[in-house]
């Protein structure tokens, strides 16, 4: 990896991250598409994490994130959620503590991916929660 500098000293980004990013920003400024940023709040019991939800601009007023959540807490969800609304575009979703928290955590970015054709930006934050993928091998000799 080759590092440059920009003239005040400090690193220059990637090429590839640059792009990224500002691909990310074109998505929010032009498209339906919502940005989601994990925080973990508490790691000790209870234990508490945030989702912040940004809606992009033409987005604005949509109410996708408040229908997904109610079917979410209708549905399959065993973890306590509490939606908040900041304004027409921000959301914060508090996910509180259960054994299955970090997987429904999951399930409901899945549900907002599958809502809008996969257009979410994901943040992970300080999220440390890595999804395992089910292996034939590790289930069945």
């Amino acid at each position: 990896m080759n590092i440059s500098f920009n003239p005040d000293g400090s690193i220059r980004m990637p090429m590839a991250l640059q792009q990224a990013r500002d691909q990310h920003e074109n998505k929010m400024r032009t498209g339906r598409c919502v940005m989601v940023r994990k925080e973990v709040m508490r790691t000790s019991a209870p234990k508490l994490c945030y989702l912040h939800l940004t809606m992009s601009e033409p987005m604005r007023g949509d109410l996708l994130i408040e229908r997904l959540h109610a079917a979410f807490r209708a549905g399959t969800s065993e973890t306590p959620t509490k939606l908040r609304k900041i304004n027409d575009r921000e959301y914060v979703l508090e996910v509180g503590t259960a054994f299955r928290r970090c997987s429904d955590c999951g399930s409901f970015i899945g549900k907002l991916r599958e809502a809008l054709d996969g257009n979410v930006v994901l943040d992970r934050g300080n999220c440390t929660y890595e999804p395992r993928s089910f292996s034939f091998d590790d289930h069945f000799e």
